[in-house]
This record gives structure tokens, C-alpha cells and sequence, in this order.
């Protein structure tokens, strides 16, 4: 049973509704949400986790939970292992900064915002608390799976303490753009991006959260990244999209249940307008309820031929209502209902029907089907799974759905009205679009929702997101297996050893010296040059360094014992001899092209141009990362349309530089000149950059090629960091 891969969810809730009998016997309600389905169907996975596993959840909960002498609670279902934070210290990690800090500033709602300290030291405790429960229970094998933004911090927490172990992080609401996330402190910032990259896998609703992150992990940790992964000093996180979804087949049913016909009837006879226009939401101020209600008199005003014949339910969840804000609010919805239906209602209809309470499920589900309109229009919101409920239960194929651009699920229900929540005129005309238009067209929209949200509902949601992790965790393992341990180094010496003619051929910038922001200052790690001598002082031994650098520089920095290649191979010294040009060199191309160089460096504050011998370098590592970016693709298309595709000239898209040389130099072409010179029977190379990969490339199966940082490669072997070649070359000595 120990080999058995376990299952572990970390969310701030629990899955059970704990209630008591009067008997003070302790009753435990499962949750029917579609999260809880899914997870369950991950379990029934017996080739995923042991077979008849229970799910173990770690969660929030006061101690009433417990009995006498348990530590954690179970049903046919779940382990959970309750969380217990005392009451102090959860109102300011909960009410405080997740719902007071977080939620806000994710919301795109600045001024709501509160930079409380000891609200950020009691999240950081909370978060702690999680940290030191789970980390006793965790075990090899298993998979944690933590659950949104009250838990940002855990997944780095969880990393330093089981550094190989399979973590996923989810992030339920909007991750914001970085001019707005940097309002928060930056110790915040930076603690925050660190915990959620902890996980191997970091989920969100929408690509556009997943870009807004990424950029936010670029400026603030500085690491690199691409479209879906992030390089870090010892490891690859992949960062992807995973829009949640309902359990389709559920609400489906609900259209026929008994249950749900006869509330719809009950309903039916107390609205007895043409026409019902549905909305339900929590009491939240990223909901839009005053928009909507604004939205819906302006329909009222510009269309008074609709009145009497059209109705909207204004369900309002109760949420918070005693922090000051949500009651405010609730003061402001209930003042304009009131306005509403006072200015244009009669003895007979009122146009607004409001109630602030929960519904039942039975309730929801009658509500959805009888609607003509379904109207909803958050200001911002991760997905909006109310959205995809009204369609899923529609088996008639009528009704129109009226949804919020700034929703997530936008990007998937291509049948829906789209309208901006904040425009009146604009939510008016929709209103209107959706009460005229005939069975046919709602049909084809519904069947267009349907079908998507059949084909990707919450379980495909989950085993989309376990895949994911497991393709993540190959690609982490596949990098594992190239890391350079004590094991490859000494089959490195001993392949030494057995050899007489032994080369290393060594790029520089990246390799044996640290990246710094002005290449004019780079020096060699402390002790290479050193070690570079008595490498160099055998007889047998011959090392070359082959860099993107000019004759100068290397001139400079190494000895006359060593073989240099400058400007990627364009010159060439041998111990002894002078300087030479390997190939027939014009120049007459840089005069075409030095004004575009000059164009995006005037426009690029911090970025310059380094004119080589053979060669034209703009290096931009000093310039603002993202718009450097932008701007460096913009280059290099520019740079390719003025030479034409068919040029001998070759551009070289670098690690933050853009180099033109002629095409027929590269470092692969030196590193087999070398070779060929010196017919060695031990190779070594060690590189860092794109331009490395020709190195790599070109030389013979028996060579030992290593890659510099975690990133794809064709090289052999990889170390993380620069400073570990220091490492590898004394392995020698």
C-alpha cells in the first residue's frame, strides 16, 4: 500500500459540510460540486492513484470537527486532515489579506485594495501552517494538487522541503496585468511569484492570465521565459491554460427532473410576463450588479414598448455583509430595485423582481430552464461557471445567453451576446437583440455552447490538467537524467584518463564568465583563468576557447597557450601564430544595414551596438524586458526584409543580443576546424547560448557536449548554473 501514489488536495475549504443532531452526533455532507466530481473521478483512475485510494484533503477547519483523539476525519471518500488556525490569526489571513488584498487587486479594484502588513504576516503564517501538516504527511509518489489564491505561498513552501515531489498549483480567479500586480509591495511581489513557481504546474482559466503571469515572473524574479514555461536556476515550470467547466451530464438532467418541473411551474405562474430575464450572482462588487441593474433601466427608458411584457429575476447570493463595502453595496442595489420599479412598474408588474437569498439546487435549475435571458455581466471574472450551467441545462435549445466580455468563459461560449458590463447602451441593445431573436438562431447558439462544453466539461478539465503534469514532470525528468552528478564526472575522468589527445573547446560569456549587464566588464569566474593554464601547461591537453567576442577581448583575457576563435569563428589563433581570417570577408553589407541597428537602438533606451570586425551585434539586456521583446522580433523582420531570405549574411537571435555575420561562420564551422587540427580522441565542450547548439551539433558522437542552465539543448549533459564548470574543468586537474 505505501507504493501506492496518493492523491493530495490542498484548498482553504474542506469537501464535507459538518453539521450536528441534536444528539450532538456529528453529521458529515459531502459536497456535490463539480470540483469535488472531479477529483473523485481522478480516484476511480485505479492506473493514476492505488485502487479504492481515498482522496486525502488538507483544508481549513475549526477543531468542533474532531472527536476525541482524531487528527482527521474520513468518509467512502476522503481523508481529510483538518487545518486548524485559530481565529485571530484566520480573520487577518482570510478576511484580511485573501479577501481584502488579494481578491481586489486581482479584480482590477486598486482602491479597495489594503496593504496591511500584519494581514501579509498572517498569511504568511497560515500558508506556513498548511506547509508544516503536509510536509509530515507527504510522502514519495504522492501528487499535491493546491487549490487558488489563499494558498499562494504553499507551493514554494512545499518544494524546499521535498524538492522532487509532483506539485500543482490552480489559480481560480484573474491573475492581473503587471502594471497592476505591482502595486503590491515588493517583497509581496516577489514572495508571492516565488511560492506559486514552487509547483511544477501552474494552472489559470485563460491564456490572458497565464501571459499576465509570465510577465509578472519576468519583471519581478528576472527568470526567462516562453510562451508556456519558465526557466529556473534548476528547473523547468510550465505555466498553461485550463478553463474550468461544470459537470455537463448534471445539469443537463435537470431540465426533466420532477423536482425542477414543478418549481418551474410554481415560478411560471407568479411571472407572468412575456418575457424573463434571469440573473444570479453573490453580493460582490466585481459582478456588476449596478451596471446590470443601470444597464436594464436604460432598456427600460429607450424601449417603453416592452414594458409590462418583460420581467428580470435578480437573485443576490448574501456574501460578507458585515464588512462595511458589501453592505454599502447591498444598500446601493436594494436603493436602485427600488428606484426601478417605483419609476416605471404598475399595480401589476414590477420590472425588477429581487431576493437576496440562496437558492436551492431544484430552485437554480428552475430558474435556468424557464428564462428567455440569461443576463450575465461581470466587471471581471476568472470564469463564471453560472454561464455555462443555464447552457448545460437548456436541453430544449432555447433561451440566449447575455455574458460579460470580461468573463473567462467569453472565450469559449462563441454563442453568447458578448457586451462590455459598463456600457448601458451597448447591455440595452443586447437585451433587445436577445428578446427578438427567432427559435432558429437560439437553437444554433445553444448547440454551439453545448457542444464545447460537453467535449471539455470538469472531468476533462481535470484529466487535462493531470496530463499535463505528468508531461511536465517527464520533461523535469528528462533534464534530471543529463544533469552532470559526481557519478558522470568520474566517467568523464576516467574517458580522460584513456586518452592522449585531449581538447576542450570552451565558449566564454554565459560559460566561463557570469552574464552582467555590460559586456565591456565581464572578467572570468574567480580561478578559471588559472585552471585554464594547467589544463593548457599538459602537453596533451589543448583548450580553445570559441566566443561570440572579438580578437581584443580574448587577447586580453587568456594566455598565448590557448587556441582562440573570435567573432563565432571568423578569426582564428593557434598558439603561436597570428591572427587569421577564415574565409573571404566584404564588409560593404554593414552600411546597409548599420541605420536599422541605429533606429532600434535610439528607440530602445539602454540597448547599443557592438561593431566587430566581421560582424554587428545590438545587445538589449539592459532595456525593459518585455518591450525589449517586442521590439527585438520587430528587428530581426526588419533586418530580414532588407537583406532578403536568400542573403549570405546570417542573423543570430542570442541570449538578449541580435548578431548579423556572414552565413558561412558559425561556431560549429571553427569547433570542426579545431578538430580537425588536432584529431583529438577526448572532446569536451561547454556552452550556454543558441549560438552553442552549432558547436554541439558539429561534433563527433564521442564528444561531451554540456549545456550551461536548464533549457532544451542538444548537448549531452546540463548544470544549472554557470558557476558549476569551475566544477567540471578541476575534475581534470
Amino acid at each position: 500500500m505505501n507504493d501506492e501514489k496518493r492523491l493530495i488536495i490542498v484548498a482553504y475549504r474542506i469537501p464535507f459540510k459538518v453539521t450536528f443532531k441534536e444528539s450532538g452526533e456529528r453529521v458529515l455532507q459531502q459536497n456535490s460540486g463539480g470540483l469535488v466530481s472531479a477529483i473523485l473521478s481522478l480516484a476511480e483512475k485505479g492506473d493514476v492513484f492505488g485502487k479504492n485510494q481515498k482522496i486525502h484533503w488538507f483544508g481549513y477547519s475549526t477543531p468542533d470537527i474532531l472527536q476525541e483523539g482524531e487528527t482527521q476525519v474520513e468518509n467512502e471518500n476522503f481523508i481529510v486532515h483538518p487545518v486548524l488556525i485559530e481565529d485571530a490569526l484566520n480573520d487577518a489571513y482570510y478576511e484580511g489579506f485573501c479577501n481584502s488584498t488579494i481578491w481586489p487587486i486581482s479584480h482590477y479594484y486598486p482602491y479597495l485594495t489594503s496593504f496591511n502588513e500584519e494581514d501579509y504576516e498572517a498569511y504568511v503564517k497560515a500558508n506556513k501552517i498548511f506547509a508544516d501538516q503536509i510536509n509530515a504527511f507527504i510522502r514519495p509518489g504522492d501528487m499535491v494538487w493546491i487549490q487558488d489564491y489563499q494558498l499562494m505561498l504553499l507551493p514554494g513552501m512545499l518544494r524546499s522541503e521535498n524538492p522532487d515531489a509532483s506539485i500543482g498549483y490552480f489559480h481560480h480567479i484573474p491573475f492581473a496585468t503587471f502594471e497592476i500586480f505591482r502595486l503590491l509591495p515588493k517583497q509581496w511581489q516577489t514572495e508571492l511569484l516565488k511560492g506559486m513557481i514552487g509547483a511544477d504546474l501552474v494552472g489559470f482559466h485563460t491564456n490572458d492570465y497565464s501571459q499576465y503571469f509570465l510577465r509578472s515572473v519576468q519583471r519581478v524574479l528576472g527568470y526567462d521565459t516562453t510562451a508556456r514555461d519558465i526557466s529556473i536556476p534548476n528547473r523547468i515550470v510550465r505555466v498553461d491554460t485550463f478553463p474550468i467547466s461544470i459537470d455537463y451530464n448534471k445539469f443537463q438532467e435537470l431540465y426533466n427532473d420532477p423536482g425542477v418541473i414543478e418549481k418551474r411551474k410554481e415560478f411560471l405562474k407568479d411571472l407572468s410576463a412575456e418575457k424573463n430575464i434571469f440573473s444570479v450572482d453573490r453580493l460582490d462588487y466585481s459582478k456588476g450588479l449596478i451596471h446590470r441593474l443601470n444597464g436594464f433601466e436604460y432598456f427600460l427608458d429607450q424601449y417603453p414598448q416592452w414594458h409590462t411584457r418583460v420581467v428580470l429575476t435578480m437573485i443576490v447570493v448574501p456574501s460578507r455583509e458585515t464588512i462595511l463595502k458589501y453592505a454599502e453595496m447591498k444598500h446601493e442595489l436594494e436603493e436602485a430595485v427600488g428606484r426601478i420599479n417605483g419609476k416605471y412598474g404598475t399595480l401589476g408588474w414590477r420590472p425588477v423582481i429581487y431576493l437576496y437569498r440562496s437558492l436551492s439546487f431544484e430552485e437554480l435549475g428552475a430558474l435556468y430552464t424557464l428564462a428567455d435571458v440569461a443576463l450575465i455581466t461581470p466587471i471581471r471574472d476568472g470564469m463564471n461557471l453560472v454561464a455555462k450551467e443555464f447552457v448545460a441545462t437548456r436541453t430544449d435549445k432555447k433561451g440566449v445567453l447575455i455574458l460579460s466580455e470580461m468573463a473567462g468563459a467569453s472565450l469559449e461560449l462563441n454563442g453568447a451576446i458578448l457586451i462590455n458590463p459598463t456600457d448601458k447602451r451597448t447591455l440595452a441593445a443586447a437585451i433587445i437583440q436577445a428578446l427578438t431573436m427567432d427559435e432558429q438562431e437560439q437553437t444554433q447558439r445553444m448547440q454551439m455552447m453545448q457542444d464545447r462544453i460537453r467535449v471539455y466539461d470538469i472531468f476533462k478539465w481535470t484529466e487535462d490538467y493531470m496530463d499535463q503534469l505528468d508531461i511536465i514532470k517527464l520533461k523535469q525528468m528528462e533534464f534530471e537524467e543529463k544533469i552532470i552528478n559526481q557519478d558522470v564526472l568520474k566517467s568523464f575522468k576516467q574517458i580522460f584518463d584513456e586518452s592522449s589527445r585531449r581538447l576542450f573547446l570552451l565558449d566564454y560569456d554565459g560559460t566561463l564568465s557570469p552574464i552582467v549587464p555590460d559586456p565591456s566588464s565581464s572578467k572570468p569566474s574567480v580561478g578559471i583563468v588559472d585552471v585554464l593554464k594547467k589544463l593548457s601547461s599538459d602537453f596533451n591537453v589543448n583548450v580553445a576557447i570559441i566566443s561570440g567576442r572579438d580578437k581584443e577581448f580574448l587577447n586580453y583575457i587568456f594566455d598565448p597557450n590557448t587556441i582562440l576563435s573570435a567573432e563565432h569563428g571568423a578569426f582564428l589563433r593557434i598558439p603561436g601564430q597570428d591572427w587569421e581570417l577564415q574565409y573571404d570577408y566584404n564588409d560593404q553589407w554593414k552600411r546597409s544595414v548599420l541605420p536599422v541597428f541605429q533606429k532600434y537602438t535610439d528607440r530602445c533606451a539602454g540597448s547599443f551596438i557592438e561593431n566587430k570586425s566581421t560582424s554587428l551585434a545590438w545587445h538589449y539586456r539592459n532595456t525593459e524586458k518585455e518591450y525589449a521583446h517586442i521590439r527585438s522580433r520587430e528587428f530581426i523582420e526588419e533586418l530580414e526584409n532588407k537583406v532578403g531570405i536568400k542573403s549570405n549574411l546570417a542573423i543570430i537571435d542570442g541570449d538578449k543580443v541580435i548578431e548579423m555575420k556572414p552565413s558561412d561562420v558559425d561556431k560549429g564551422i571553427a569547433a570542426r576546424k579545431i578538430c580537425d587540427l588536432y584529431q583529438p580522441d577526448f572532446i569536451l565542450s561547454i556552452g550556454d547560448d543558441r549560438t552553442d547548439e552549432d558547436m554541439f551539433k558539429a561534433l563527433p558522437d564521442n564528444a561531451l557536449t554540456i549545456k550551461v542552465g536548464v533549457k532544451n539543448s542538444s548537448a549531452k549533459f546540463t548544470i544549472k548554473t554557470q558557476e558549476e564548470v569551475m566544477t567540471i574543468l578541476n575534475t581534470f586537474l
